[in-house]
């Protein structure tokens, strides 16, 4: 991470089907793609955390897998990337990245682990504890993905704020704001099709 870098915040909009429109995202928005993956790679040095906002409903997101197989899409399977995952939802990793899969955050929490692995993401962060975890594993060094449910990007973050502070962790958050390190994606599906649930 270069002190020259600057936060990344998107805020997309799609009314495609219930698909997210990540690949849609990346053929018009020229260099991000390549942004992400230059500041995401394993070798960039870590400490970058990608929060990502969406209105889908809570727990079935398959949004960060979709930034994972564009981000990794060359990636070579002689060396996969060691990543965890901590979610409610299952799915097929891309290739190029050996996943180490807990389905849920608290019993992760509850084995007192502290993660070696250089990539996590952490689908439907939702309470102080996970989202104060988070802000830690990146200023270790890792590269965080996490996933937040949010009608927009800018809401996204303060809802991350105010989940941090409530565990006493908003000078971590702070930190990582000056520093350039928090990148923000907001994807918006279409209610009508989804039918989303509170």
């Amino acid at each position: 991470m270069s002190g020259n870098d600057h936060p990344l915040c998107i805020d997309l909009h799609s009314l495609y089907q219930s698909e997210p429109t990540i690949d849609k995202l990346f053929a018009e928005t020229p260099g991000l793609l390549e942004e992400l993956r230059r500041r995401l790679n394993p070798s960039s040095g870590g400490g970058e955390f990608l929060l990502i906002s969406s209105t889908m409903y809570q727990g079935k997101t398959t949004i960060a897998k979709l930034v994972l197989d564009h981000i990794f899409a060359d990636q070579s399977n002689d060396d996969p990337v060691p990543l965890l995952h901590i979610g409610l939802q299952e799915y097929l990793m891309p290739e190029g990245i050996s996943p180490h899969v807990e389905d849920d955050f608290q019993t992760w929490l509850d084995k007192n682990e502290w993660p070696t692995e250089q990539f996590i993401v952490i689908e439907d962060v939702r309470t102080p504890e996970m989202a104060s975890k988070a802000l830690k594993f990146a200023k270790a060094g890792a590269n965080v993905i996490a996933v937040l449910h949010a009608v927009s990007a800018n809401q996204a973050i303060l809802r991350l704020r105010a989940l941090v502070n409530a565990f006493g962790s908003g000078d971590e958050l702070n930190d990582i704001l000056k520093s350039g390190q928090l990148m923000s994606l907001h994807n918006e599906f279409d209610p009508g099709v989804t039918s989303p649930q509170p």
